[in-house]
């Protein structure tokens, strides 16, 4: 787990469906009454909010699918 303390410059929805995020980082339990978002400190990330610290646990990364995730939407690191 790893806590950001730099400022927001920017937030932007993600403009991709929670179920695509899902399938690449191999979650089912994403929360979805919070937004996929863009947040910008100065590098993209792509912020995916979750139910529980320990679903984190059980994510199963398709590495390729990943990859043309964070193309897709400009991200270079990709945060739960």
């Amino acid at each position: 787990m790893v806590e950001l303390r730099h400022s927001v410059k920017d937030r932007t929805p993600a403009g991709i469906p929670a179920a695509k995020v899902g399938i690449a980082l191999g979650a089912t339990r994403i929360r979805n009454d919070l937004p996929l978002e863009i947040v910008s400190t100065g590098l993209q990330h792509l912020v995916v909010p979750v139910l529980a610290l320990a679903d984190l646990s059980a994510f199963r990364l398709d590495a390729p699918i990943v990859g043309e995730l964070a193309t897709r939407c400009g991200a270079d690191p990709i945060c739960m």
